[in-house]
């Protein structure tokens, strides 16, 4: 079972947090938005609450994919994610209702420059597609 969803560059995009990651439905970025990696992103919050029922004690695979760069990374699914407006995913082991992943195998900052450096253009689409391993 895949899932894709797509989001969208901001001026303020530094990328440089270095525990979590994060996508939001919000337009706008402040500049201490260091985990946030795209805006304006369309998930469906009950697409996403199938797949962790689908997935239940399986890892999921996030593949990002702007331009012609892409990377990976795995993470534990949180069964009690419950925000319709924002995806984080975190490298250690914290739980909120906004955490979608835990020990995350990469985290902003770990994100290649290539790929974020072309986020901090308003006109840039991210490709965000999420696998069952």
């Amino acid at each position: 079972m895949d899932y894709s969803f797509t989001c969208h560059g901001h001026r303020n995009v530094r990328s440089t947090h270095p525990t979590t990651l994060e996508f939001t439905k919000d337009k706008e970025l402040t500049e201490t938005g260091d985990c946030i990696l795209g805006v304006s992103a369309d998930f469906e919050y009950f697409k996403l609450r199938e797949m962790l029922i689908a997935g239940k004690g399986r890892k999921f695979v996030f593949t990002l994919k702007v331009n012609d760069a892409a990377c990976q990374m795995q993470c534990v699914p949180n069964p009690e994610f419950g925000d319709p407006h924002e995806i984080v995913l975190r490298k250690g082991d914290y739980l909120s209702a906004r955490t979608l992943g835990t020990f995350c195998t990469k985290t902003a900052r770990d994100i290649p420059r290539e790929i974020s450096n072309v986020m901090k253009d308003p006109l840039a689409t991210m490709t965000v597609t999420i696998t069952l391993l």
